[in-house]
């Protein structure tokens, strides 16, 4: 995985819902719908932190291109792939003129999740984020590597 975070010019920690996770882990959904521009481009790393109650890193995809339009429009081009329901996507996306989509050419599994106990013992004051945060690859290869 070190070799993945070299590679990478950004490394994204997001916060994903349990619900969202275990689609985007068994393949049903490969993107992620977000309300504000990531940096990333094809070929970062996203670590997928899972929200409670698991609360721990589960998993990373490999970006293959951020998509954005507008809501409606963006719905049209991925709303299938995307996990939700067309009425959900209205709701998240109300208010916002342009929507994103973080497309995954691939997600995969930790082979073994690190629970927040763990990160806050790689990392003194971790916290995970509301939405989302980049790391540097140091920071990266230390909460995901085993101990």
């Amino acid at each position: 995985m070190r070799n993945l975070f070299r590679k990478a010019s950004n490394i994204l920690l997001i916060s994903i819902k349990p619900q969202f996770v275990s689609k985007l882990l068994d393949g049903s959904k490969s993107l992620e719908l977000r309300r504000v521009k990531p940096r990333v481009i094809n070929g970062d790393i996203v670590l997928i932190y899972e929200t409670s109650p698991t609360m721990a890193l589960v998993g990373y995809g490999i970006v293959e291109s951020v998509i954005s339009d507008a809501p409606n429009k963006l719905w049209n081009n991925v709303g299938n792939r995307s996990g939700v329901t067309r009425s959900e996507s209205n709701k998240y996306y109300l208010g916002a003129e342009i929507g994103y989509a973080i497309n995954f050419s691939q997600v995969n599994c930790l082979a073994t999740p690190v629970n927040l106990p763990s990160l806050r013992k790689r990392i003194e004051g971790f916290h995970p984020p509301q939405s989302y945060r980049y790391l540097c690859p140091n920071v990266a290869s230390m909460i995901c590597m085993p101990l």
